[in-house]
């Protein structure tokens, strides 16, 4: 049943589907107790884990509610109270409402993992991408979410820039992305191209397109 504390936090606009990611997480294997809530228009997942982790729960919910955004997720062993013993959502959606230390660096732990790591990096100008990492955090927009797409995809990786702006980092993106058909990584001979990044047909989304997928996603 619905918790009656967040019927107002949940109304309207994105707002609308954390109920529905709420009740997807509860299903997933691993978690004992979940809330989910708007912080600064980003819906944030609370979740106290028995054996899950977040790109565990970051694929779930892309495979079970595919058209609801990917939520942040904060690992924590207790749920604030009300008094009368409802999950205080106020409490957890105030900017100032105090998260646990953010997760070290956890390395690649599968060729995908390594693959995408190491595009990451390249696109980002850093010296390395933990799985864990989050695509914004690192200062990505969308821009480079679709040199992204091309990169990983001239490295055998088929992901697009909703996979990059959903999942937001290279574990769920690794678990859910497939591989790169052969003509995805040939040449485009009518272009007289060599297939790269700067003259792929991902880069042909309009601003307005690319507005629109950053503003459904992140």
């Amino acid at each position: 049943m619905a918790d009656p504390s967040g019927d107002a936090t949940r109304a309207g606009g994105p707002a609308g589907d954390l109920e529905l990611i709420e009740s997807v997480l509860r299903r997933a294997e691993g978690v004992r107790h979940v809330a989910v809530v708007l912080r600064d228009g980003t819906p944030v997942a609370y979740v106290m884990p028995a054996t899950a982790d977040a790109a565990v729960l970051r694929a779930h919910i892309a495979a079970n509610a595919p058209g609801s955004p990917v939520p942040e997720f904060t690992m924590v062993d207790a749920l604030p109270l009300t008094a009368q013993g409802r999950v205080d959502r106020a409490a957890l959606s105030a900017p100032g409402y105090a998260a646990p230390a953010a997760r070290g660096y956890v390395a690649p732990r599968t060729e995908n993992e390594r693959v995408l790591a190491q595009v990451w990096a390249d696109v980002l100008g850093v010296a390395r991408v933990g799985v864990e990492d989050n695509f914004f955090d690192l200062a990505g927009d969308s821009i480079d979410s679709i040199r992204l797409v091309a990169r990983a995809r001239e490295a055998g990786l088929r992901i697009t820039e909703q996979d990059v702006f959903r999942l937001k980092t290279v574990a769920a993106i690794a678990a859910a992305c497939k591989p790169a058909e052969p003509a995805d990584q040939a040449a485009d001979p009518a272009a007289g191209t060599s297939g790269s990044p700067a003259d792929s047909p991902l880069i042909s989304l309009s601003q307005q397109e690319i507005d629109a997928i950053e503003a459904k996603w992140r």
